[in-house]
Parts: C-alpha cells; structure tokens; sequence
C-alpha cells in the first residue's frame, strides 16, 4: 500500500507540474502551465496526500471542508487575487487568500476530495463551477462578484442549500451597484460594454430578496447552523449585499467564523463566537447561511 500511495503522488506531482491530468470525455480540460504555480503545485500535493492517508473521502462534505481549511490556517490575507489581469482567467492560489477565495477554494477541494478523484482538471472545474455564473467563465462579468449572487447561483446549480431562506427574519433588500460606482479604478474601466454587463447583473441580483438572519436572530438559532455550513455577513453598508465570508466551526459548543480576516491580515477561526462577532461591527446586519450538499 505504501509503494502504491508513493507511485501516485509521484505522479500527481508531474501531473501539477505541467503534463495534461487524465481526464474524463466530457471533462474540460486545464492546462496546469497556465494555472498554477510550483507554490500551488506542491500545496495542491500536500493536500492530495493528506486527504489519502487520513481517508477524507470517506468522511462527511462538512468534515472535508473543515480538514482543508485547517491546511491554510495562517496562510496571508491579500485582497483583489482575482483582479490582477486585464484577462478574466481561472486564478488559483492557494498561498494568499480573501475572505472569498478562501471559501471557494476550500469548498472546489472538498469537492474534489470527496469525488475521489484527486487531479488539478477536477479541481479546476469544480472552482469554475462554483465561481461563475452558470459554471461557465465568460469573461468578467460571467464572475459572481456579489456573494449574495454567489449563494443564489451556486443553489441553482445544485451544490448548496440557502438555509437562511428557511430560518430567516429579515428580507436583504439592499440595491448593489459598488462595482459599477467605482468603475473608474477597475482594471476594465475603458470597457463601456462591459460596464452596461455589470449594471444589468446588478439591477438583477438588486432584485433577489433574500433571506436573512439578523444578529438577534442568529442567538436564538444558532444550534441550527452546522460545522461547516458557510457563512456570509450581510451589511448596511451603501451598494453592498455582504461584507464578510466563512466557514462555520464549532469551539467549545459555541458558533464561530472559521476565514481570512483583512484585520489580522491571515486565515484564522474567531475567537469569540460568530454572535459576538457580528456585534462589534455595526454595519453587520446579519448573516445568510448555506450548506454544501453535492
């Protein structure tokens, strides 16, 4: 057994490096040489190792995500990863996270993990998948930028489940448009069409209505929300839906925020609870609440 786990991570190894994964005939293909660094490469290996010899896929999906999340522990915050280029790309990186990337990456490995099969084409597309409207990248409006968007797509797709719509007390009503306010400091400020993209995406995701919990409303149904579920903290916040993202995570019985924090500039778990969390910001209005279920 231990010459067969060494044979394959040998090849995982080339295959991260730069050779095409095999794949299945209805699986897109990802050119690795494009998408990821020796860095990336040799995290994504540790991963795949780990989540072999402890068995991840035999373990629940909130397990997983739990399990993955703890490899990045301490990792750096760094905002705009994904607005780098003037090309709408897959970007993978698995070295420096926000508090989204940090939530879509762990979530494509779990996926991943569970799936069984342990290759960069499968975690690419799962990251395609869940990053973009449809699960299809189609330039840079096709990218759900409004995590409340995120969530309602990401539903429809069939990989979570909204569990704020079922427990929820407050209706987000709010109106997004904060990427076409600030278009000037976009990196695709000279694009008018796209623009007119943006606005449209905006006047329909203005129009979704979700569900939330409001603070007072998560103390009374805490015990509801599972280790793991994830964790986006609605704001009062002008032309915003939320504000913060993360996964959740029981300590000592008590709900807190497993994410990367811009204030502590790494990817760590709350110390206090997610109530007393939310508390301490008074633009934080409440929080949606969904779980993975594919």
């Amino acid at each position: 057994m231990k010459r067969i786990l060494i044979v394959f991570l040998a090849c995982l190894l080339i295959s991260c490096s730069g050779s095409k994964p095999e794949k299945s005939s209805n699986q897109p293909e990802y050119p690795v040489e494009l998408n990821l660094s020796a860095a990336d490469s040799l995290k994504l290996t540790k991963v795949w190792q780990v989540a072999i010899q402890e068995s991840w896929h035999q373990k629940s999906l909130a397990e997983i995500e739990i399990q993955v999340g703890e490899l990045f522990l301490e990792m750096p915050y760094v905002a705009g990863t994904l607005d780098k280029d003037t090309v709408e790309k897959l970007v993978i990186n698995l070295q420096e996270f926000d508090c989204v990337t940090f939530v879509e990456q762990v979530i494509a490995l779990t996926l991943t993990i569970k799936s069984g099969e342990l290759n960069y084409s499968n975690f690419a597309e799962n990251l395609e998948n869940l990053r973009y409207r449809n699960g299809k990248l189609d330039g840079y409006a096709s990218r759900l930028h409004y995590f409340s968007d995120w969530l309602t797509d990401n539903q429809q797709k069939g990989f979570i489940n909204l569990l704020s719509d079922g427990l929820g007390d407050a209706v987000l009503d709010t109106k997004v448009d904060i990427i076409s306010q600030n278009w000037n400091s976009n990196q695709f400020a000279a694009d008018s069409k796209l623009l007119a993209e943006i606005k449209a995406v905006e006047a329909a995701v203005s129009k979704s209505n979700l569900k939330y919990l409001s603070k007072q409303r998560l103390e009374v149904v805490e015990n509801q929300i599972q280790a793991g579920d994830i964790i986006a903290i609605t704001t009062s916040i002008k032309g915003l839906d939320v504000a913060h993202t993360g996964i959740a995570v029981r300590v000592n019985g008590r709900l807190h925020l497993f994410h990367a924090s811009s204030t502590l500039g790494e990817v760590v778990i709350s110390d206090v609870p997610l109530s007393e969390y939310l508390q301490a910001k008074k633009s934080f209005s409440g929080v949606l609440v969904a779980r993975l279920i594919h």
